[in-house]
């Protein structure tokens, strides 16, 4: 079956572009981050930083989004200037107009590795609480320190194991399944 010539390029977003205004926008909040060092400390400051960045990347990620669904929506021609509805040709789409569909799509269970490797998170992080208790030159811990160190300790150790092991699980999959598709 031979596929037909893709007929439909879209521009994509447009460059960057900044300005004057936009490197005072870049001094005032480097000199709002020295402000808040000074005055909340250093975590202060990283916690404030962190808050701004998350705003800053939902706001971007909001405008390239909105630009790319504005462009996607409208067919453009050859040159790449948008066809007015009146112009516009619908075609039935074919089967070799959608990408395959891929395993990730399908839901199954990680395996025992994970399972194992959970398992192994866990008491990695149990061995850490009972290290630190034990080598710590504090006098005044009690066995309940003890006992929350090493529940909060094997919680983290089992949850970073969790999921390390299961997004190396999934990639390897896909890279798997990306290169078997790719040599045929």
């Amino acid at each position: 079956m031979t596929r037909p010539p893709l007929d439909d390029r879209r521009r994509g977003l447009p460059k960057p572009q900044f300005g004057l205004v936009f490197l005072f926008l870049a001094i005032s909040l480097v000199g709002g981050v020295f402000a808040a060092t000074r005055y909340f400390g250093a975590y202060g400051c990283f916690a404030a930083l962190l808050g701004l960045l998350c705003v800053a990347a939902h706001v971007i990620g909001n405008a390239w989004g909105t630009q790319l669904r504005q462009s996607g929506n409208l067919p453009v021609d050859k040159d790449g200037v948008p066809i007015p509805p009146a112009r516009q040709q619908e075609r039935p789409l074919n089967q070799g107009d959608f990408a395959p569909t891929t395993r990730l799509s399908r839901r199954r269970a990680l395996g025992m590795t994970v399972t194992v490797a959970t398992a192994t998170g866990i008491l990695i992080g149990i061995s850490f609480a009972i290290y630190f208790f034990f080598t710590s030159e504090s006098t005044d811990t009690t066995w309940e320190d003890f006992g929350v160190g090493v529940l909060g300790f094997g919680i983290l150790g089992g949850v970073w194991a969790f999921l390390g092991t299961s997004f190396l699980y999934v990639t390897w999959g896909a890279i798997r399944q990306a290169t078997q598709e790719s040599t045929k």
